[in-house]
């Protein structure tokens, strides 16, 4: 997620119902409804290096790969819908402030097509709204 690419701040995103666990999770991380993801280290990676069993916003790069994913662990009142560059950034921010540190890009099962830390992605979204000014 590149504050440099306004596109990726254009994530896709399930809101609504989600599983017990997951509603659950979101609930206490205090982030609504949006749907976490679970990060489990390979098991080739040293644990230390890799944050397993923290939670991740979930978000995605596509409506499909958003529903893929809510119709293989979602709720049948989960709905997918699209965040714009304001609410990805308010969503990241109160993740953050709530104690999640990622953002996972396409989970599935058992992996991510990546793990965002959220300090950097605020980090940077700060320097870029500084260099605007």
């Amino acid at each position: 997620m590149s504050v440099e690419n306004p596109a990726e701040l254009r994530p896709w995103a399930i809101v609504g119902g989600m599983s017990t666990g997951d509603r659950a999770a979101a609930d206490k991380a205090n982030v609504g409804n949006l749907a976490v993801w679970r990060i489990a280290a390979p098991a080739d990676s040293p644990a230390a290096e890799t944050p397993s069993g923290e939670l991740a916003l979930a978000l995605f790069t596509s409506h499909e790969t958003a529903e893929e994913y809510r119709v293989s662990h979602g709720s049948p009142v989960d709905r997918v819908m699209r965040l714009d560059e304001v609410q990805t950034l308010q969503v990241i921010l109160a993740g953050y402030q709530q104690g999640i540190r990622y953002a996972a890009l396409d989970p599935g099962a058992n992996s991510a097509r990546q793990i965002f830390v959220l300090r950097d992605v605020l980090k940077s979204a700060k320097q870029q709204m500084s260099k605007g000014s």
